[in-house]
């Protein structure tokens, strides 16, 4: 996609479902590249936004309320693609499997998807947002996510139904206090530095996990 300068639109009008919905992602994909160039998502504005699309801010409005409802939007699938990713690798381990390569498969995915570096500042954003949009995230990535649990759950014996699921949860909780504490970048991707604390902590958690059940 051409990104335009200038804050006059030289985009149509868009009158059909399938414009609206084309101009939806089309938004949605100019916010990918905006964060792109942003150490944060703090740092990004509407009025960036618009001035790369070529749009009035006033025209972006009518397809999104805020600049939450975009940071949803792109959450959503950001999450989706981490988790089917996460699912892929956690089946490519060994059966039975350790905490620490649980552990590690888990920020290896983080670290070799140059497009998940949003993650830390999305997930901070999402810790601001309403218990509604909360909600609607945990709907929209349900089965991604039951998917990446049924996994986990087969490949390390004493873990039980769910137990995938604590464990992302801790995991993205991990990645989002160290990527604050540490000050992580994300424009060049997340700091290695991060992903190895989140790596030991998780191996930890794991651990309890394992020794909870016994």
């Amino acid at each position: 996609m051409n990104s335009q300068k200038s804050g006059t639109s030289v985009y149509k009008r868009a009158d059909s479902a399938e414009q609206k919905k084309d101009r939806r992602l089309m938004i949605l994909n100019a916010a990918t590249e905006e964060l792109d160039h942003l150490p944060s998502a703090d740092d990004f504005t509407l009025d960036s936004l618009a001035r790369r699309l070529g749009l009035s801010r006033g025209t972006i409005y009518l397809y999104f309320k805020n600049r939450d409802a975009i940071f949803a939007e792109i959450l959503i699938d950001t999450v989706n693609k981490f988790l089917s990713e996460m699912a892929r690798s956690f089946s490519l381990l060994p059966t039975p499997t350790t905490s620490r390569k649980m552990a590690r498969a888990y920020c290896d995915v983080l670290k070799k998807d140059r497009e998940l570096r949003h993650l830390p500042s999305l997930l901070k954003s999402l810790s601001k947002s309403s218990d509604k949009k909360a909600k609607r995230l945990e709907e929209e990535i349900e089965s991604c996510r039951h998917l990446a649990d049924v996994t986990m759950t087969r490949k390390l014996k004493g873990l039980q139904s769910g137990d995938g699921r604590l464990i992302m949860h801790f995991g993205w909780s991990l990645l989002l206090g160290f990527s604050e504490f540490m000050n992580s970048p994300t424009k060049t991707g997340i700091s290695p530095d991060v992903l190895q604390q989140v790596e030991d902590g998780l191996t930890l958690i794991i651990d309890g996990l394992l020794a909870r059940v016994k």
